[in-house]
């Protein structure tokens, strides 16, 4: 699958600009907030042990295989139901605050401000099938129907993953998450 590359820049800076900015911008409340940290915990779990998983079978395989894991990023994705079912997690003075009306809204934010991005889940971007021989065939013997992957396109909106502003802005919190250092995003500061 092609590598998305996103370009970005940003005011690091704590001056008018960047207050007046952030506080115009805030469209999530506290619970909004408490379970986007929830959300983000949960993605990069999901990458961690996706990774983990992959790790595991190359070691079985004898690393018969070309490592294909992305160098930088968080390759953990969950769908859309399970992003909403996050809020049923949240605890102390946000537990039970968030309908689903209300997450589907957080999300749409999280998502329309570049926190959040579409993505495929794990796995499913490397083109590998592993239920046909080399010849095309099934693995099983079915009556032969030709099983198609969704193309990217088809599962927009079906999956998230951590946008390049979650990147970029909470860095920090990601890697206090769990997120290995080494698979963060390269940054290139520039001081005026």
């Amino acid at each position: 699958s092609p590598l998305i590359k996103y370009h970005a820049i940003v005011n690091r800076s704590n001056d008018d600009v960047a207050k007046n900015y952030a506080a115009a911008r805030t469209a999530l409340g506290p619970h909004e907030l408490a379970y986007f940290r929830k959300v983000l915990e949960k993605l990069v779990e999901c990458g961690n042990e996706f990774l983990e998983t992959q790790q595991q079978q190359q070691q079985q395989q004898g690393s018969r295989k070309r490592n294909r894991i992305a160098i930088v990023g968080c390759i953990g994705a969950l769908n859309k139901m399970d992003l909403i079912n996050l809020r049923t997690e949240l605890e102390g003075p946000h537990q039970d605050k968030l309908s689903i009306a209300q997450t589907e809204m957080a999300l749409e934010i999280m998502e329309s401000e570049g926190w959040l991005v579409p993505a495929a889940p794990p796995g499913e971007e490397d083109g590998d099938d592993d239920n046909h021989n080399s010849d095309g065939s099934d693995d099983d013997e079915q009556p032969k129907k030709r099983k198609r992957k969704p193309s990217r396109k088809s599962l927009r909106g079906a999956c998230f993953s951590i946008g390049p502003r979650t990147f970029m802005e909470l860095g920090e919190f990601l890697q206090n998450c769990g997120f290995p250092e080494e698979r963060m995003p390269q940054s290139i500061l520039h001081r005026s």
